[in-house]
């Protein structure tokens, strides 16, 4: 009643499979998870992202390789350096329709919380943890370098007086 279809279109759970042992000599039934190739795709190794831009996507493309396609719906975690370079912080993800794992920060994100998002080098990693039809896969961790646009503002003199240099 627990068994795992990972053919066709995607995986099922909580399928009815009746074998009785005394009119099959069939052994043991195994079902294996689909093997699964992850390719990073952004950001490259060593890539600057600019924590004052809208949005930063890290993006890797999961590839089912007994169905010769995206895996549609992998489940995994997306692991990345939060307040120092060896602290990882973990989130779930998961493939979309194409294969695609993508895990967006925002530059709200970013700026929330600037000991956690510290600028500087960081590392990240993504990929399948623990799925029902896929095997684990994840891609090595890679450093990224998170950097912060300086905007800098004039607070004296404010304009509603002359201002004489030397005096």
């Amino acid at each position: 009643d627990d068994s795992t279809d990972c053919d066709g279109g995607g995986c099922t759970r909580n399928q009815t499979w009746n074998f009785e042992p005394q009119d099959y000599d069939i052994g043991t039934l195994t079902l294996e998870k689909h093997d699964v190739q992850v390719t990073r795709i952004t950001p490259n190794p060593n890539a600057v992202v600019n924590r004052s831009a809208s949005s930063t996507d890290f993006i890797v493309y999961v590839y089912d390789t007994v169905r010769d396609q995206g895996a549609d719906g992998a489940t995994g975690n997306f692991n990345f350096s939060v307040y120092s370079y060896s602290q990882t912080a973990q989130y779930p993800v998961s493939a979309n329709a194409t294969g695609h794992m993508v895990y967006t920060i925002s530059h709200y994100d970013w700026c929330s919380d600037t000991a956690r998002y510290y600028l500087g080098v960081h590392r990240w990693q993504m990929g399948v943890v623990d799925d029902t039809c896929f095997a684990d896969n994840m891609t090595s961790f890679v450093n990224f370098t998170l950097k912060g646009a300086l905007n800098p503002q004039i607070l004296l003199p404010d304009g509603s007086q002359n201002f004489t240099k030397g005096s």
